[in-house]
């Protein structure tokens, strides 16, 4: 039983080790393969590229599109820097918010499993503990 416990143990922290490492790995850029996304409005005069890690690579403004206003700019700027971050979820293979991983909370609610796991299996060990010790003991007084 103690092999069982020992072993689901290992298991979970291999497992926080890994979430570990994926979070390590998406926070260093240039560690993995960059992925790069471009959106511009439709007449062109405004460009975002952004790339993995949903940073922005850059911003292009044709002279023109700052004849606009500046409200009509911002709103431009917020709706093609979207639509690149958008376009990069698709490429990355998340298709949107909904497929993303939250390894933060997924390595939390892993590590709250493994204390809790842990919790169960002693006060489990011991009931069967204390089971054994009575059992021992009452054979005891029968010998005598």
């Amino acid at each position: 039983m103690e092999r069982g416990l020992a072993d689901l143990d290992e298991l979970l922290t291999q497992t926080r080790r890994t979430l570990e490492q994926m979070r390590s790995a998406s926070a260093r850029p240039g560690d993995a393969e960059t992925i790069t996304s471009t959106a511009e409005t439709v007449d062109g005069r405004v460009r975002a590229t952004v790339v993995s890690g949903g940073r922005i690579e850059s911003l292009e403004l044709d002279p023109r599109a700052l004849r606009s206003g500046a409200e009509e700019l911002a709103a431009q700027i917020v709706q093609v820097v979207n639509a690149a971050l958008e376009e990069l979820r698709t490429q990355a293979g998340s298709g949107g918010p909904e497929g993303d991983v939250d390894t933060h909370a997924l390595a939390a609610r892993l590590g709250e499993l493994q204390a809790d796991s842990a919790r169960g299996m002693a006060v489990f060990s011991q009931g069967i503990a204390e089971t054994v010790a009575r059992i021992q003991s009452a054979a005891g007084e029968r010998r005598d």
